[in-house]
């Protein structure tokens, strides 16, 4: 079966473990709409608070 590879795929498939994350809180001045309705919209960006 043929495979794709590049130089420095190895990092690309890992990077995930090493890029920090946390978690979402909703702020309640910028939401609209019915907060049960199960839809969400997430924006963000590269800043660390």
């Amino acid at each position: 079966m043929p495979t794709l590879d590049w130089i420095g795929k190895r990092a690309v498939l890992n990077h995930h473990r090493q890029v920090p994350y946390r978690l979402l809180h909703c702020d309640r001045k910028l939401s609209v709409g019915d907060p049960d309705s199960g839809n969400l919209l997430v924006e963000g960006d590269t800043r660390s608070r």
